[in-house]
């Protein structure tokens, strides 16, 4: 199961474009719909790590998309983990659009996110 994640996530991130965070990676579906304008992390008061990612619709349109969090320990190994699963979130016509993820272990110190327009 490592070891399709792993190659998948390899696949996909040669296939996606490049963005300002290069953790944030933007499906070919959702280039130029979408822009991501701003990452941030933060440990919270019990420890562990968290993501707010702010972006906009520039597509002139409301479709739906999903992300997918893959979470890393400082020796840069992911952390196995039931909440890295594609999670939709609406995308409004002309609007911002927000990200919120807390990090499933305190050990968790990077991130790579996935974000792309959802499957049916």
């Amino acid at each position: 199961m490592k070891k399709l994640f792993c190659i998948l996530l390899l696949i996909v991130g040669v296939s996606l474009c490049g963005c300002a965070d290069k953790r944030v990676f933007l499906n070919d579906n959702v280039d130029g719909d979408l822009d991501v304008s701003e990452v941030k992390m933060q440990r919270n008061h019990a420890g562990f790590l968290e993501v707010h990612i702010r972006g906009d619709n520039d597509a002139g349109k409301y479709f739906k998309s999903e992300y997918r969090i893959v979470w890393f320990d400082e020796s840069g190994f992911p952390l196995d983990s039931l909440l890295s699963t594609w999670t939709p979130f609406p995308v409004f016509d002309d609007a911002e659009f927000y990200i919120t993820a807390v990090a499933p272990h305190p050990r968790a110190v990077d991130f790579k996110i996935i974000i792309r327009k959802q499957e049916n």
